[in-house]
């Protein structure tokens, strides 16, 4: 059973953080998923966690990021789904 109690990793929180324009830049939609998720909006996180992927479908992090908001959502199942996914791309447990 996937379990997970790790948050985002620490990204500082400003009005500057959540006004970025990351759109096309999945390093960028991190940066801002990583503020909305501090914020607790995380139906935000997930739409760009979801843009991300979206623009770069191998990039093993971006799953494991999204699996974590899902379970902060109580989103079992998609949490699961993503944290198999990011393992399969090669996401190891200690980034």
């Amino acid at each position: 059973l996937w379990k997970h109690d790790s948050p985002l990793p620490y990204y500082p929180v400003t009005n500057a953080t959540v006004d970025l324009n990351p759109h096309g830049n999945p390093l960028g939609l991190l940066q801002q998923v990583f503020a909305y998720y501090k914020l607790g909006q995380y139906q935000r996180a997930i739409q760009d966690l979801d843009e991300a992927i979206r623009l770069d479908r191998q990039r093993a992090s971006t799953y494991y990021y999204r699996s974590i908001v899902y379970a902060a959502l109580g989103l079992t199942i998609e949490a699961e789904r993503d944290f198999a996914k990011a393992k399969e791309l090669g996401y190891e447990d200690s980034p």
